[in-house]
């Protein structure tokens, strides 16, 4: 059984009343979720890429100091795989607006991708 796979496109308009899609993350624990980032139907060239990060509320997840937890080289383009149960600290919460950072040398302050879900993170640590 494969993994889902959710596609992420560039221009997204949310509306207060839709309801997201609930990505779950569990701490302490590999859960495997794939992301296909796409600008205008087109998949995302992720190669000049040097390092990516996300924010959930007060908390930063960076891929240059939590390792294993980004993985955007996997062999299709715009895809990135993500571990974030995987030795992380992040706080058990229902988090609605988790940005994406990716950071490159033609875009040193990084551009900012609005994840168009919600992400319910749960700590299963022992």
């Amino acid at each position: 059984m494969s993994d889902p796979i959710t596609v992420v496109p560039s221009s997204i308009i949310f509306h207060t009343n839709e309801e997201l899609e609930t990505l779950k993350v569990f701490l302490g624990r590999e859960k495997l979720i794939k992301l296909d980032l796409e600008e205008d139907g087109v998949a995302v060239n992720l190669s000049t890429v040097t390092r990516m990060k996300m924010l959930f509320g007060d908390t930063w997840v960076d891929s240059q100091t939590d390792t294993g937890v980004f993985d955007w080289d996997v062999g299709v383009t715009g895809r990135i795989h993500l571990q974030l149960g995987k030795k992380l600290t992040i706080p058990e919460n229902l988090y609605n607006d988790v940005p994406l950072v990716l950071i490159s040398p033609a875009k040193p302050m990084g551009d900012v991708w609005e994840l168009p879900f919600q992400w319910h993170v749960i700590d299963l640590q022992d």
